[in-house]
């Protein structure tokens, strides 16, 4: 056997376990989702009939499934940006410390992510208690009136998403703050030589540093957002009305509950391309041909306002 063929068999051996796991746990399914989602098989019955584009039809006419798309969107667009905002924050604060304190904090943070979010709700639960809750007594301590969190149609969902964003924004602090650490010392040196402030410095230097690794936590966060499930349906089920009925939700009550099998797995490829027009349109905006190009034009402009200036 040649050198070459033993590198091919290798090669196929290292690759068939992925193929396998590919092949079952990703390909049939989908296969089985888009092929189900043109008949109307229900969960009760063997037999179904192929229906072609109904079921889109069905639920692009359903008022019930259109709010849901909205509040899957509305969570999206609350979850998304604050906890990118939290999650950059914090990693530029834990790379401020001391490596002692830094590997402490850095585990608090990541903590709640490890945690199993049936207890985070039901500790959630209890803090947005309208008698009870530590946020309505500080509320009441100060003058506020009381507020009920789980139960306004207007605060329900934001409610919601806090204790979404408030379990996930730590791991991806401590992503960020990886890519932060590895960030080549030089560039904040010549920067300091040229007289860059830390904001100037964040936004010239870390920002463009950090771009593949941004692209990756939005995308990441924007399929969190809309895979938003666990607190709704332990928290409110839906409600109160359909306030906080997201999209996958109301896929578990179509699916699961109600045994619609066909229509559950078109609002299913719905949804999926949903998440993967944003993170497209992300990748879009965020692509860039040289990683540190947005850092060298910077540098190179401060370099000649100072030849200017001298």
């Amino acid at each position: 056997m040649t050198r070459k063929n033993k590198r091919m068999m290798f090669t196929m051996a290292v690759l068939l376990p992925f193929a396998v796991w590919m092949m079952v746990y990703m390909l049939i399914p989908l296969g089985s989702v888009i092929f189900y989602s043109f008949t109307d098989a229900k969960m009760a019955y063997s037999s179904f009939q192929m229906v072609g584009l109904y079921q889109y039809e069905k639920m692009f006419t359903n008022p019930t499934a259109l709010i849901s798309i909205w509040n899957t969107v509305k969570a999206a667009l609350i979850i998304m940006p604050v906890s990118l905002v939290l999650a950059m924050l914090t990693a530029l604060g834990l790379n401020a410390l001391s490596e002692r304190f830094r590997n402490l904090y850095t585990f608090v943070f990541f903590l709640p992510n490890i945690m199993s979010m049936t207890a985070v709700c039901l500790v959630w639960k209890w803090l947005y208690h309208e008698q009870y809750g530590i946020f309505n007594a500080v509320l009441e301590f100060f003058g506020f009136e009381k507020m009920q969190f789980l139960r306004s149609v207007s605060q329900a969902l934001p409610s919601l998403c806090v204790i979404h964003i408030w379990s996930i924004f730590g791991y991806y602090a401590v992503i960020l703050l990886a890519a932060i650490r590895g960030i080549d010392k030089t560039l904040y040196e010549v920067a300091d030589v040229y007289g860059a402030n830390a904001l100037q410095k964040f936004w010239y230097v870390t920002l463009p540093m950090l771009k593949n690794q941004l692209l990756f936590v939005c995308i990441m966060l924007t399929t969190s957002a809309f895979m938003f499930f666990t607190p709704v349906k332990l928290l409110t089920d839906g409600t109160p009305g359909t306030s906080t009925s997201v999209l996958l939700f109301y896929i578990y009550q179509q699916g699961i509950q109600q045994g619609n099998l066909g229509y559950s797995s078109a609002t299913s490829l719905v949804l999926m391309l949903i998440i993967l027009f944003f993170s497209l349109v992300q990748w879009v905006l965020t692509r860039e041909k040289k990683p540190g190009q947005k850092a060298a034009k910077a540098l190179d402009a401060a370099r000649k306002k100072e030849a200017v200036q001298a």
